[in-house]
This record gives structure tokens, sequence and C-alpha cells, in this order.
């Protein structure tokens, strides 16, 4: 005859110990895969800060736990654990993935005792007594005054402080110091990533101490306007094209060379060289005399860019530009485009049908100065010396100023 035991097989299973999903919990087979993490394809998705898209895989095989970090690391008894090989855990280990935290063991086991708020009240603790009907009348009063005092004391108490949210403090930050091109995304370590242009490393380093100093913990992939001025300059010597460049601001790189004709740099503007450097808006080309290469039938010269250098919000919005000129939605912004809307960001409509963010600043640097060599014999430059020599002369039939002999 053959004897069964009456003692149900205990079952292996896996519960979510710490975080938002806190107390759910699964009964694992015999031999199980299953993939965490916060994408729709995982067998376990977890909402917990921290937790990336593929976490982490988990195998029970043979009776034994592994774990094994995919796109982030994860956690085992206050260790690290970086992406790899798997790990073994014991019975009921936690191991942290993001915020979250979930262990294995058997239904049984006496450790989960540990964690036994998570799963459930404790079925020993007695229900509250009614309270007795007599004092009812002495509860009520005494919660009349309670409420009276309540009152009192929260027309007193000074409202609280808005808390400042970080991501938002991150985006104001990015636009006080000029920051191009700000793109700011989730960062598979939990922090925040923010890509764009700055115009100069001493600007980033200023950043970087603000940050700090404000407690914003933030994974900078900034790039400053020497390294982009110094990516296009070599892009142009890569095309036989000797050229100095120097960044603007807003995106906008001068290049100043002996161009053959405007045809030629815009060309070389389109090409996909170019658009595969990052934080470049505009190239500006310059001859060394100062003027733009010349492609086709000359164009009749266009107004100075504007330089907005503040943002009006209120009943009446409107930009303010570096010579005092005012401009409101509808108005052409010379060397941006036409103005559309003003709201936490002011945005023109490009020539080119793009819609780009006005980022308000100080006026820019003035030029460097001309290389050594530059005078008069030098005949590359004799338009720039014609140019300063004509502010001060005195036209014809014009008296000299008096006293001059």
């Amino acid at each position: 005859m053959i004897q069964t035991s009456d003692t149900p097989a205990v079952d292996e299973v896996l519960r979510i110990v710490d975080g938002l999903h806190s107390g759910a919990s699964r009964v694992l087979g015999r031999d199980e895969m299953i993939l965490v993490g916060n994408g729709e394809d995982c067998d376990i998705v977890l909402a917990d800060d921290g937790v990336a898209h593929h976490h982490a895989l988990l195998t029970l095989v043979g009776g034994r736990f592994l774990v094994r970090a995919l796109d982030a690391p994860v956690e085992i008894g206050g260790e690290r654990i970086q992406p790899g090989d798997p790990v073994e855990l014991s019975a009921v280990q936690p191991v942290r993935i993001g915020q979250a935290a979930i262990a294995f063991g058997r239904e049984d086991d006496p450790a989960w005792d540990g964690f036994v708020p998570v799963f459930g009240p404790d079925e020993d603790t007695p229900p509250p007594r009614p309270a007795l009907v007599r004092r009812l009348p002495l509860i009520a009063g005494v919660a009349a005054l309670s409420l009276a005092s309540l009152a009192i004391f929260a027309a007193v108490l000074p409202a609280p402080e808005r808390t400042v949210d970080a991501r938002e403090r991150l985006a104001a930050l990015m636009t006080e110091h000029r920051v191009a091109n700000v793109e700011i995304v989730d960062g598979v370590d939990g922090r925040p990533a923010v890509t764009g242009a700055i115009d100069s490393r001493e600007g980033l380093d200023r950043l970087r101490a603000q940050l700090q100093a404000e407690g914003i913990d933030a994974n900078l992939q900034l790039r400053s306007g020497e390294n982009i001025a110094s990516d296009v300059a070599e892009m142009f010597r890569g095309h036989g094209i000797p050229v100095r460049a120097r960044y603007a601001g807003n995106g906008d790189v001068e290049v100043t060379g002996e161009f053959e004709d405007g045809d030629e740099i815009e060309r070389l503007v389109r090409s996909r060289a170019v658009a595969d450097i990052r934080g470049v808006t505009r190239i500006l080309p310059r001859t060394p005399a100062g003027t733009t290469p010349a492609g086709g039938p000359p164009a009749a010269e266009a107004p100075a860019p504007a330089h907005i250098v503040s943002i009006v919000r209120g009943n009446d919005p409107h930009l303010v530009d570096a010579d005092g000129r005012r401009f409101v939605p509808g108005d052409t912004v010379p060397g941006k485009g036409t103005l559309i809307s003003i709201g936490e960001f002011a945005h023109v409509l490009a020539g080119t049908g793009e819609l780009v963010k006005v980022v308000p600043g100080p006026p820019p640097a003035d030029p460097e100065v001309e290389p050594a060599g530059a005078n008069q014999d030098d005949a590359r430059f004799g338009a720039v010396i014609a140019s300063a020599t004509s502010r001060t002369a005195v036209s014809p039939g014009e008296d000299a100023p008096s006293g001059s002999q």
C-alpha cells in the first residue's frame, strides 16, 4: 500500500517588501524567470522612482534564487551590484530595485515575520472595545472645544511656504544661465539628464556651482561655446576651408575665412556634417573684412539682428531688445522671425518654418580683435581699415571741428 503525506507542499513566493507596491506577492513555479522594471513588457511592473525599463531578471532554478541586474544596478545587503553576471540570494534576502525592494522565500519561512506589518494585521490583536453610551455627551463637548481651538490656531498660523519643484527650478536655472537647445529627461540612475549648449566653460562652472549650492542633483551633458566653435572650425578645415570660429550665443557660430562665394557656404551649412554638431542653430559666415560672402545677385541689407535682453509678461506681454525696442506677438523680430507667443517662454516662427524659443541674455561680447599683421600694408584688411577710418573722416563740404588746425 502507498502512503501519502497529509502535509501540503509549501509554495515558494516572491513578495514586494518595500515601495509603492508593498504587500504584493506572487506564487512561483518550480523553475521560473521573471523580468522586473517599469516597462509594459515586464512580468512585474514597478512604478517606483529609480526603476529602469528592464531593471533586473529574477530566476528560481532548483530551489536557488538568482538575480541579475540589466539596465541599472541593484542593491543587495548594502552592496551595489552592477549589470553583469547573476548573483545568488539567500532565502528572504531583500533586493533593492530603485525605491522598491523584493525578496524570495518559502511561504512559511519564519524570516517573513520581519515584514508582517506589510502583509496584514496581527490576527491576535483584539478588536477595539465600543465606547460607553454615557460618555458620548462628554466626548462631544471635548470635540467641539477642540474644533474651536483648531480654528483659532489655523487662523493665526502662517501659510506654509510653497515647495519649489526641483525639475521646475532646474529648467529655470537653464534659462537664467542662457543654455540653448535645452532638453531635460529622466536618466537611468534616477537623476535628470540635461543636454544643451552654454556660452563658455566658465558659464558651465558657474552653473554647476549654483546647482550644488541649491542641492539639485542633475547629470549635465552640456557643450560649451568653445567646444561648439572648435567643432565647426574643424568641419570647415576638413573641407579645405581654413576658418576662425566664434560662438556668438543662442546656438549661433560666426566663421571668418576666405570664401569663394555664398553658394559654397550654403552647400556646406546644409550638409550632414553641420547637422551632426550638437548645439549649432545657425552658421554666420564672415570675411576678414567683416562682410558676408556674396552669393548670386546682391540683396537688400537686412536689419541688424535684435538681441533680446528681457521678456515682460502680464497684461502687456512683450520683448525688449538691447536697443530698447519693444516687440509684441505678431511683430517681426529682426534676425529671428515672427513673434508667435509669450508665456513661460517666448517663441518666434523662423523663415524656415521652424518654431524657435527666444532666450534673453546680455548683449554678446565684442568680436575678437583681428590677428596681428592686419594693418594698412595688408590688402586683405583694407576694407576694414577704410571702414574704420571713414567713421572719423570729415565729409566734403563739412566744416572741421572748432580748434582743428
